[in-house]
């Protein structure tokens, strides 16, 4: 898990490769953005009082910004310089491509997102979410949303799920001894609202195009 400051704490990513972090499209003002102003950051967990030469932090500068596949909301940002290995920088597995998560599994969301007035601002929270099927996430959100197979769904509890700030961060499931990116939080309605499951990015539907547009950017 990776922050992506602007100053501050703007948006979240995965740490798929050394040098490759997944996130929301979303996060940047455009596909070509000034990347004079982008950080990540890898290594820490609590932001608070950070100090700019904090010896676990990594801080690497950003090289360019892939943009996903047209209606993804996906981006590959390649570092300028590879991470680092540490205790606290890892890489996430991607999944098998078009493989699909059972309804009620339970998988967690990571991020650094607003929590209204609960506490821990700033501090990496976790929250274990069950995976909703596409056809009753539609229904939960009224068919007010065309939810399709490059989406999926989980979490629906009041004040568990995707807030600002969580945008980019991953969803992640356990598939036998490997944890899994299956998802990537995107802006949507509202905060972990009760009965309203958190829309992510279906990073299995993407898994192949994720290899390919890491590969060709190394020619």
């Amino acid at each position: 898990m990776c922050s992506l400051p602007r100053s501050s704490h703007w948006c979240g990513g995965s740490l798929i490769r050394e040098e490759w972090v997944l996130t929301d499209r979303q996060c940047f003002s455009s596909c070509v953005p000034d990347l004079s102003e982008y950080r990540v950051w890898l290594g820490v967990s609590d932001l608070r009082g950070l100090a700019p030469n904090s010896s676990f932090r990594q801080e690497v500068s950003i090289s360019h910004v892939i943009c996903g596949p047209e209606g993804s909301n996906l981006a590959l940002i390649r570092l300028a310089q590879p991470a680092l290995p540490a205790d606290s920088v890892h890489t996430i597995q991607l999944p098998v491509a078009g493989c699909s998560i059972v309804d009620g599994s339970m998988c967690s969301m990571h991020g650094w997102g607003e929590t209204k007035g609960t506490g821990h601002e700033g501090v990496l929270k976790v929250v274990h979410l069950p995976m909703i099927s596409n056809e009753r996430c539609s229904e939960q959100h009224r068919g007010n949303l065309h939810i399709t197979d490059t989406k999926i769904c989980a979490g629906g509890k009041k004040d568990e799920g995707v807030c600002e700030r969580d945008y980019g961060g991953p969803l992640v499931c356990q598939e036998g001894e490997s944890r899994v990116i299956v998802g990537v939080s995107v802006h949507g309605r509202g905060c972990a609202r009760a009965n309203r499951p958190g829309i992510f990015i279906n990073v299995p539907f993407y898994t192949q195009w994720i290899h390919k547009a890491t590969i060709n950017s190394l020619h």
